[in-house]
């Protein structure tokens, strides 16, 4: 028997806590149980659970940095989702302590499969477009890397989740947590340990950037000399 995932939901949409109520009632193992409309009125129930997801713009006017931290003070790990690609908020929030960060629409599946994972330890998802324009330009020096390792790397930078990359690989889940804990292991021991859910994608990025490079042209040229 799946054991249940109980989690809060902050969210001043009234229709989308029914919504998303009503569907992980029926489809899934999750369950929110205690909705919403601010962080004060959250964090007045008690106990809360330990997984909630935060609308990033409450219409109490609060700020969202503000939010996350109020909450993973109290306990509860974070899964910020928002209407708008409001990139400016992403670092905000991270290094606040948000566990994920997940750009609307997206299907509930989506939404599901970030709870699990952070409810199993991992830390998601943020939406590989958020990452693109996160990525840092400056590239301090990076580690070697398995080609395997490359390319679960890279998969997981262009916003997979580890279920649909075991898949590519016909290998468990397990074995794609372990290339991950290997890749972050890695960056640390070169002083780059793995501090925000958008490191893997940044990591990502910065490797095809030392392999690519822009011609005055504008077009992308490999660097290695090939075709």
């Amino acid at each position: 028997m799946v054991e249940k995932i109980e989690i809060g939901a902050i969210d001043d949409d009234t229709m989308f806590l029914q919504s998303a109520t009503a569907w992980f009632r029926t489809e899934s193992e999750i369950r929110i149980t205690t909705p919403a409309a601010t962080v004060s009125a959250f964090l007045a129930l008690s106990p809360p659970p330990g997984i909630v997801t935060l609308d990033l713009h409450l219409g109490d006017g609060s700020m969202p940095g503000d939010n996350v931290r109020r909450l993973t003070s109290a306990g509860p790990k974070v899964v910020v989702v928002t209407v708008l690609p409001e990139t400016e908020w992403v670092w905000e929030v991270t290094e606040a302590g948000a566990e994920a960060y997940l750009k609307k629409p997206y299907g509930m599946e989506i939404l599901g499969e970030a709870i699990r994972q952070v409810a199993a330890g991992d830390a998601p998802s943020i939406s590989a477009d958020q990452a693109f324009y996160l990525a840092m330009d400056d590239r301090p020096g990076r580690p070697y890397l398995y080609p395997r390792e490359e390319e679960i790397l890279r998969l997981v930078g262009d916003g997979l989740l580890h279920k649909d990359i075991a898949e590519i690989f016909n290998c468990a889940v397990s074995t794609v947590r372990t290339h991950l804990t290997n890749i972050r292991r890695k960056y640390s021991d070169v002083d780059r340990p793995f501090r925000r859910p958008t490191d893997y994608r940044d990591w990502a990025r910065e490797r095809d950037l030392d392999r690519r490079r822009l011609d005055p042209q504008g077009t992308i040229e490999p660097t290695d000399g090939t075709p």
